[in-house]
């Protein structure tokens, strides 16, 4: 899929795969995956976010964008080869360049772990 995308869920957890286009949303009380295809995102961006729960980002070794990614609440782990520049705590949040650069990918949770890996 292609396109605007805006979602909400309460009590349940969300997976969004190979996406495109501007994609914004949040869960409350259930986890998120965002598994991503292709070399770069294609279109505006995506911002997505959950409270109480999870996320974990697959991304392909070869992905280029911006990538945000925090935890206010949790660890933050990855196995995907990232370089960070300039402020950062591996612990809770980073932001950092990918390949040749892209459209921002944005992920954030306020009570869960956060997971960054390979797809």
């Amino acid at each position: 899929m292609s396109g605007k995308l805006r979602f909400e869920t309460s009590n349940g957890g969300v997976t969004l795969a190979d996406l495109g286009g501007n994609v914004q949303g949040s869960t409350r009380n259930g986890g998120l995956s965002l598994l991503l295809g292709g070399n770069r995102w294609e279109g505006e961006g995506v911002d997505v976010q959950t409270t109480n729960g999870g996320v974990t980002l697959a991304l392909p070794e070869s992905f280029n964008g911006e990538l945000e990614a925090r935890t206010l609440n949790g660890d933050l782990n990855t196995d995907y080869p990232l370089t960070i520049t300039g402020e950062e705590s591996i612990r809770r949040s980073l932001r950092t360049t990918l390949g040749s650069s892209g459209p921002t990918v944005r992920v954030s949770t306020t009570n869960g772990g956060l997971k960054i890996c390979r797809r």
